[in-house]
Formats: C-alpha cells, sequence, structure tokens
C-alpha cells in the first residue's frame, strides 16, 4: 500500500459504518460525502449566481443568466474560477 493512501485514510473521517465496509468501499462512500459537503460550500455562497452539480469525475458551475459552466475536478480551483468569473461579470441577484 502507498504511503499517500496510508496518509489519506488516516486523515478521512471515516465512520464507524465504513469500518464493516470493505476498504475501498468505505474510501469511496467518504469521497461521496466529501463532494456532497464541498457541493453544499459551494451552494451556500453562490446558490443565488450559480447552480452546481458533480459529473464525470468534475465538479461544475453553472451561471443562471446565462448558462455558461465552468467545470474542474478540484472544488477548491472551481471556487476560485466562480470567484473570478463573478468579479469580471456578476449575476444579478
Amino acid at each position: 500500500m502507498s504511503i499517500w493512501w496510508e496518509q489519506a485514510r488516516e486523515q478521512a473521517e471515516l465512520t464507524e459504518d465504513d469500518a464493516n465496509r470493505p476498504p475501498a468501499q468505505a474510501w469511496l462512500d467518504y469521497l461521496a460525502r466529501e463532494r456532497v459537503r464541498e457541493l453544499e460550500d459551494l451552494r451556500h455562497h453562490w446558490e443565488d449566481a450559480y447552480m452546481f452539480g458533480w459529473r464525470a469525475g468534475q465538479y461544475w458551475a453553472m451561471r443562471r443568466d446565462n448558462g455558461a459552466i465552468m467545470r474542474h475536478p478540484d472544488p477548491a480551483v472551481l471556487r476560485r474560477e466562480v470567484r473570478v468569473d463573478y468579479t469580471a461579470k456578476p449575476v444579478e441577484r
């Protein structure tokens, strides 16, 4: 097992239910919970101006005014892109 996997597993907030699942399934469940948390945070700050989702390994944001879509696999990068996009052309709220 790689060092990266061990460090990631140690830092993961695994639940008691995860302990009863095969490690790979527990990790996938953890990643799914993280996606939900990231999307909730994006929506909390930006849902008046953008719609958010996750598909095929990428987070996406769609402007509510013109439907332009931004995508990125890293939610932190997408969050920065949304800020830059909104700063350049604010969406009426």
